[in-house]
């Protein structure tokens, strides 16, 4: 997939559990556990919407673009850090 989206690191980041957004933001948790594991292949606009008021972000912020859609580790290690060192 070439466009993935930033929600696991924006809840790492504000140590915000799949359970506590879904709550906050009323989303069921299996659309979120969704999103968050970018297992998706759309996402309501409204969704998006209160992901990103909840989270004050931009919808620009909220996805980035995998310049490397065949490699499904490269998200991943980039936001971890890991970077084939």
């Amino acid at each position: 997939m070439a466009i993935r989206n930033n929600l696991a690191v924006l809840m790492a980041e504000r140590n915000i559990s799949i359970t506590q957004l879904a709550q906050k933001i009323e989303i069921s948790r299996t659309t979120i556990t969704s999103i968050y594991y970018n297992r998706n292949k759309t996402i309501q606009m409204a969704t998006i919407d209160k992901l990103c008021q909840y989270l004050k972000i931009t919808p620009a912020e909220f996805f980035v673009y995998d310049p490397h859609p065949s490699d499904e580790h490269w998200y991943y290690d980039s936001w971890r850090g890991n970077h084939g060192d």
